[in-house]
């Protein structure tokens, strides 16, 4: 919506640790309330992101939740989204 919400926006990272590996295992965003436009307003957003080490050693996405609230247009509405992924395969490179 052509809005830069990063002035209100703060993040949070959560570093774990597996087999002497530190890697990224949580990652929070929350953004203030604030107004987009002139017609909408937002009240909350909170986007959080869950990793894990597959077996190759790398970090998998394994869930992401989402969480906003706001009004526009005289309605008020919201939003709670989880997303979780599994079953992760290798997939070999094309030629």
């Amino acid at each position: 919506m052509d809005t830069d919400v990063s002035l209100n926006t703060a993040a949070d990272a959560l570093v774990g640790e597996v087999n002497g590996m530190t890697f990224i295992e949580q990652v929070r965003f929350t953004v203030k309330p604030m107004r987009l436009k002139l017609i909408m307003k937002l009240d909350r957003f909170e986007s959080t992101s869950r990793y894990r080490i597959g077996p190759e050693g790398k970090p998998l996405l394994m869930e992401q939740i989402s969480d906003m609230a706001g009004s526009g247009m005289g309605k008020e509405g919201g939003a709670h989204t989880v997303t979780t992924y599994s079953d992760y395969r290798a997939v070999g490179r094309q030629r």
